[in-house]
C-alpha cells in the first residue's frame, strides 16, 4: 500500500512526497531522496507517515492538478527513491558549503541590479539542478533580470521564494528576551511556527509581546494552551506539544 509523507526540505519548505510501496526506513526523522519536477531533492521527513489507497493518492494527485498556484516541486507528488545513505549526506552537506560560497555573490548581483529584497538564505536541490533563492522583501519585485543573470552565473535553474517575518527569523535564528533560541529555529514545526496568538489587553506594551520578527511571540501559543486546561479542570500543565512539565 503506498505511503505518503511531509518532508521538511528546509524551515520555510515542506511538501507531501509518496512511496509506491512499504520501506522499513521511513519513519519520522529519517533522510530522503525524492525525485521532484526536475530536480532531486533531500529532505528530512516531518511526520510519521501514513497508508493511503491508490485511490485516495489518485484524489490527492488531481488536488494538487486543480490547485492554481504553481508549485516549486512539480503538479503531482514527488516520489521517494531511497533512504539516504551515508554518501548522500555527504553531497548535501557539500551543497549547503557551496550555497555559502555563494551567498555574497547573489547578493552582490541583487545590489549591483538595485532590487529593493533581502536575501536570506540559498539552496541547491540535491542534484544541483536548481538554485532556490529565498528572500523577504516588503512588496512584490521584479526579479526576471536577476534570474536571467544568476541562471547564467550558476547554469542551472533558480527559484525565487518570498517569505514573511516569521519565517525569516526561524531561517536566521537569535536569541529571545527569555535568553533562549528562537522557538521556530529551533523545535517549533512550520505549521506550528506560523501561528499567529492575540496579545492579551492590558498585559503591557506592544514590545512586550512582539518578538525579533516583529510579530506576536510564537511562544504565547503554551500560555493559552495551560489556560485551556486550566478552565477545563486540568492540574498540570505542558509544552504545548503534548509533553507535561
Amino acid at each position: 500500500m503506498p505511503l505518503v509523507c511531509r518532508l521538511q526540505v528546509m524551515p520555510c519548505i515542506s511538501y507531501d512526497v509518496a512511496s509506491d510501496e512499504e520501506a522499513p526506513g521511513i519513519l519520522s526523522g529519517a533522510a530522503l531522496v525524492v525525485q521532484c519536477d526536475g530536480f532531486q531533492e533531500l529532505g528530512e521527513v516531518a511526520e510519521s507517515p501514513k497508508k493511503v489507497s491508490p485511490e485516495e493518492l489518485l484524489l490527492l494527485e488531481q488536488d494538487r492538478t486543480r490547485c492554481r498556484s504553481r508549485r516549486m516541486e512539480g503538479a503531482s507528488l514527488p516520489k521517494v527513491l531511497r533512504v539516504a545513505t551515508p554518501k548522500d549526506k555527504e553531497t548535501a552537506a557539500e551543497n549547503d558549503r557551496l550555497c555559502q560560497e555563494a551567498y555574497q555573490r547573489v547578493r552582490e548581483i541583487i545590489r549591483r541590479q538595485g532590487i529593493p529584497m533581502r536575501l536570506t538564505t540559498l539552496h541547491y536541490s540535491f542534484d544541483r539542478n536548481m538554485l532556490l533563492c529565498v528572500y523577504a522583501a516588503e512588496a512584490r519585485v521584479d526579479f526576471r533580470g536577476l534570474i536571467r543573470e544568476l541562471g547564467a552565473t550558476f547554469n542551472c535553474h533558480i527559484e525565487m521564494r518570498q517569505i514573511g517575518a516569521r519565517d525569516e527569523s526561524a531561517i536566521i535564528g537569535g536569541i529571545g528576551i527569555c535568553g533562549r533560541r528562537l522557538c521556530c529555529s529551533t523545535f517549533l514545526k512550520r505549521e506550528e511556527s506560523g501561528y499567529a496568538p492575540q496579545a492579551k489587553p492590558g498585559t503591557g506594551g506592544q514590545s512586550i509581546h512582539c518578538g525579533l520578527c516583529g510579530r506576536v511571540k510564537c511562544c504565547h501559543r503554551f500560555e493559552e494552551h495551560c489556560e485551556m486546561r486550566q478552565r477545563h479542570g486540568g492540574n498540570r500543565h505542558d509544552n504545548g506539544g503534548g509533553a507535561e512539565a
